[in-house]
């Protein structure tokens, strides 16, 4: 094993913050399978908040994209894919200001300049497709959160709108409900304001400042514990995180169905710099 210095562009949306790679190195370009298998290693070296950058995951630009549909690669620190990340396509997206969407896994996310406030851009992210949200009684042990909402945002979420502790969202995020692959898990608080949300992220294994995927999942928890007239007009929510602002949109199809799921918020780069990782020599 040898070292090899790489670029990296630090990149942030409302406190979830990741390391971008501009440029993976030159042997890895033609051959992603060993692109991936090298990022896995090397994501938790990078996302490391003592010995590494810090970051809740690493993102880079796939080949066979193009400019106004680039393909969005992601890893949670610990090297797994997280399925789609709400934040860190906006960031993503904010560092390819001709993008109209962004691949992921396939999916295309369209993407909404709405604008720039100095090294910030607000950027709007819509989530294709119907959206459903599954209602749970309590569990156990944690049946005094009330009920479970479950969630599919690109990714796995369980949604409580009772106040929870980190040990209880913890216990959330692994419940054997959720086995064998586990959640996200998210606390929901209405306010007069809007809501407040934490969420648990699987991949980083911690509360973070901000999660994109569980603020949307939130929201239409939320929502679908409202009642429903048949009106299918598009609301929206502001929704209060440890890292800032975000503002949901989403249009009610049903009691508990969705459509033209949005996200938007402020999303840019930080800072940049190099750093040595571990590279095979063969």
């Amino acid at each position: 094993m040898s070292e090899i210095t790489i670029p990296f562009w630090k990149v942030e949306a409302t406190g979830n913050d990741f390391i971008y790679l501009p440029k993976l190195p030159d042997s890895l370009t033609q051959d992603e399978h060993k692109a991936l298998k090298w990022l896995r290693m090397v994501a938790p070296i990078l996302c490391d908040r003592h010995t590494g950058i810090g970051g809740d995951g690493v993102l880079w630009t796939r080949p066979g994209g193009s400019t106004e549909s680039p393909i969005m690669g992601f890893l949670n620190p610990d090297g797994s894919d997280a399925g789609m990340c709400g934040n860190g396509g906006r960031c993503f997206a904010a560092l390819h200001p001709e993008a109209d969407q962004i691949d992921v896994h396939g999916v295309q996310y369209p993407v909404h300049h709405v604008g720039s406030n100095g090294p910030s851009s607000d950027i709007a992210l819509t989530f294709p497709g119907d959206v459903m949200v599954q209602k749970h009684a309590p569990f156990d042990a944690l049946e005094h959160l009330g009920p479970v909402y479950q969630v599919y945002t690109g990714t796995e979420h369980a949604v409580v709108c009772h106040p929870a502790s980190v040990e209880e969202l913890h216990a959330l995020r692994h419940h054997r409900f959720f086995q064998p692959k586990g959640t996200n898990a998210s606390e929901c608080l209405h306010h007069e304001s809007g809501l407040s949300v934490r969420t648990f992220e699987r991949g980083v294994e911690a509360l973070t400042q901000s999660c994109g995927t569980g603020v949307v999942a939130c929201a239409l928890a939320w929502w679908s514990n409202q009642p429903f007239d048949g009106d299918s007009n598009i609301d929206s929510v502001r929704v209060l995180t440890d890292g800032g602002t975000l503002t949901v949109g989403a249009k009610r199809t049903g009691s508990t169905t969705f459509t033209s799921c949005t996200l938007q918020g402020a999303a840019g780069k930080r800072f940049e710099g190099s750093i040595a990782l571990p590279f095979p020599t063969k």
